[in-house]
């Protein structure tokens, strides 16, 4: 088994981000563990893959997302791990929105994947 690193986690957050840019539902789900749970900025909780995957808008909305301050804890001698960051998206009509992300990852095989993920908006 490969040693699974920060940068390992650092990837998987870029592909969940680029995966919610670009409307790929199922990019977007296979972030996650099947039985992840997701909390979303207005407080809905999400179960399981589909449901997830049912949060991501089908297509790109012309919203710009940027990400900010991505920080990694490695925990359990790496068979866990903890990412935070700030998000800041623009729309075409000029509202904003922005909020900070934790998310709870596990390791899976090779490879890291969220088992949680909650949304702080700010209001």
């Amino acid at each position: 088994m490969r040693h699974r690193s920060i940068a390992d986690v650092k990837r998987l957050i870029r592909r969940l981000v680029n995966a919610w840019k670009t409307g790929d539902r199922a990019g977007f789900g296979s972030c996650f563990t099947p039985g992840a749970r997701y909390r979303t900025g207005d407080g809905a909780l999400r179960h399981g893959r589909a449901e997830i995957e049912d949060i991501v808008p089908g297509k790109t909305s012309g919203t710009q997302i940027q990400v900010e301050g991505l920080t990694v804890a490695l925990t359990d001698e790496g068979a866990a791990a903890t990412a935070r960051f700030r998000w800041d998206a623009h729309d075409a009509a000029g509202g904003q929105r922005r909020g900070t992300i934790t998310c709870h990852l596990v390791g899976e095989n090779d490879d890291w994947l969220i088992d949680q993920l909650d949304n702080l908006e700010e209001r």
